[in-house]
């Protein structure tokens, strides 16, 4: 991070690895410049797609193969199937959570305004 200045890093997570950040650390500039964490306004999926499409567009994402956090996950056979992941895993969430972030990625006001907020405090 600190190499960074303005970032946001990952570890691996034993199942999506460098893939997707299931897991991330961001500087505090980029949570205040944006009044959020999760840069899209999903509920729930895509909230990891979009942290790395906000890292990468910004050109300050590293995922740090080193550092394990292990993702408990039912496709990984380490956690069960219970009634708050089919929940948040459900059809409907999808849809919802997948027009948002479509919506976030190719709107003025999405990816594009929040590069521009964030490239405002970086010193």
């Amino acid at each position: 991070m600190r190499d960074l200045g303005t970032g946001i890093v990952y570890g691996d997570d034993l199942i999506q690895r460098s893939n997707l950040p299931t897991q991330w650390a961001m500087t505090a500039d980029i949570v205040r410049a944006l009044g959020r964490m999760v840069p899209a306004p999903v509920e729930h999926l895509y909230s990891d797609t979009s942290v790395m499409a906000l890292g990468r567009a910004l050109g300050r994402l590293r995922y740090l193969g080193d550092v394990v956090v292990e993702h408990c996950h039912p496709v990984a056979g380490t956690a069960p199937v219970d009634e708050g992941y089919e929940r948040v895993n459900s059809r409907e969430q999808y849809r919802t959570d997948r027009a948002a972030y479509g919506t976030w990625l190719s709107s003025s006001h999405g990816l594009a305004y929040d590069l521009t907020r964030i490239r405002e405090v970086i010193t």
